[in-house]
């Protein structure tokens, strides 16, 4: 179905919701678990709202990070390298500590230690590094 939206109506991944919180559709698709193809789906149609803060944790990579497939978030990284120098607002953790929370793969984790390699010198909230 979103496909067939997007099809008709490709500017619609670029509105926000205004209620609760001002957010793109990529950043309500991440935060409620939305399959991979609806990520992939939402990517292709508004890149750009990778690099839009949203407005409840900060950055859709948090979720992606922490609750979607490796493929996405190196996609995402390779889109917005810059999104692994955020922190997530509601536990300072930076994507790194997510991915390493997650178990991601050594692949993941490399590129997101290639996009900020600074930090694996900073501690997570978990105390997964420091």
């Amino acid at each position: 179905m979103l496909h067939r939206l997007l099809d008709l109506y490709p500017q619609g991944a670029q509105h926000t919701t205004t209620y609760p919180l001002k957010c793109l559709s990529l950043h309500v698709a991440c935060q409620f678990r939305a399959p991979s193809s609806v990520i992939h789906a939402l990517l292709n149609a508004f890149s750009e709202g990778v690099s839009q803060p949203d407005g409840y944790q900060g950055y859709s990579l948090q979720y992606v990070a922490t609750n979607h497939s490796d493929s996405i978030i190196r996609r995402i990284l390779r889109m917005f390298s810059e999104a692994a120098q955020h922190t997530c607002p509601a536990t300072g953790d930076f994507v790194l500590h997510a991915v390493l929370q997650r178990r991601c793969n050594d692949f993941t984790v490399h590129q997101v230690l290639d996009a900020y390699p600074q930090a694996a010198s900073m501690s997570d909230e978990m105390s997964a590094l420091g």
